[in-house]
């Protein structure tokens, strides 16, 4: 309640519990849905007048139904009990918050995202000027929806201009460990060529370390291989390793002839490096397996 005043003179009333003692109410407030009530400090209850309730909405008793009457308001229906005592009441704490107010506050909330997520002052207006026909929300619901689920979160990060940072951050990177260097310093590797899905790649790994590296290439000819395969070693090189061979089948013949910083180890004809051979099955089985995954089907 935020606009509690005093009655006019002559509209005050006093209210009497059975012969216990009365309280002279001097203030009224607005209820949303409801209208103006009177208002008391000290009383557990509003006191609303029927007849006044009735010149504005439309309300109904049906004994032979249920003994209760219910009022029919612009946003939801208020439905009025009898309590032992013979006194017909509403209690606001349990049902009214639900009824009157959260309902219509999440009705704005939901019309907000549905126009557009528009500026606070144009939602208003729409309302103003009676831009959305046959619309239950009016000025004071939006206001609510505000002060209930404060402003719309999406709006705010979809409409704030992104600050680019003007300072730069270094990129770090971690050295690589001594232990490490001091086992594994010098490198085995091995190459091979495969082909997923009618695409040439590039595999490698070291015996020691086991990094692989996978990179695609346009085809199995020596100029497409030898920058790939250099670009592999500067990756050992530029953390202080050393890749002392190549280990690759007889496919890599042509590269015998390349400068090389590294010995290339070639197989016999008809055989193939056991290392790169296994890690080629296990890359080919991820790739089947992230395929039947999808949810699509090739016809």
């Amino acid at each position: 309640m935020k606009n509690i005043r005093s009655c006019v003179v002559g509209e005050c009333i006093t209210i009497s519990s059975n012969g216990i003692g009365s309280l002279e109410v001097t203030q009224i407030d607005d209820v949303p849905g409801v209208g103006t009530v009177y208002f008391h400090p000290k009383s557990v209850a509003n006191v609303l007048s029927l007849a006044k309730i009735a010149k504005d909405h439309h309300v109904v008793f049906d004994s032979s139904n249920e003994n209760a009457f219910t009022v029919h308001g612009k946003h939801s229906i208020v439905k009025f009990v009898q309590r032992p005592s013979g006194l017909y009441y509403f209690d606001a704490s349990v049902n009214g918050k639900h009824n009157t107010l959260v309902t219509i506050v999440q009705l704005a909330k939901q019309l907000y995202a549905l126009v557009g997520r528009p500026g606070h002052d144009v939602f208003l207006d729409m309302f103003r000027h009676n831009r959305l026909k046959n619309c239950p929300i009016d000025v004071e619901d939006a206001n609510r929806a505000i002060l209930v689920y404060g402003h719309d979160i999406a709006a705010l990060r979809g409409k704030a201009n992104h600050q680019q940072s003007t300072h730069e951050t270094p990129h770090l990177v971690s050295p690589v460990p001594p232990a490490i260097l001091l086992i594994h310093k010098h490198i085995q590797l091995c190459v091979d060529v495969c082909f997923i899905n009618n695409i040439t790649f590039l595999v490698s790994i070291s015996r020691s370390i086991k990094l692989k590296t996978v990179d695609q290439i346009a085809d199995t000819s020596d100029a497409s291989v030898l920058p790939s395969l250099r670009q592999v070693l500067n990756i050992y090189t530029s953390r202080c390793f050393i890749v002392d061979y190549i280990h690759a089948n007889n496919g890599f013949r042509g590269l015998s002839d390349q400068p090389l910083p590294s010995r290339l180890n070639l197989t016999s004809a008809g055989e193939h490096v056991p290392g790169v051979e296994r890690f080629i099955c296990t890359l080919k089985e991820k790739c089947r397996t992230t395929c039947h995954s999808l949810p699509y089907r090739c016809h």
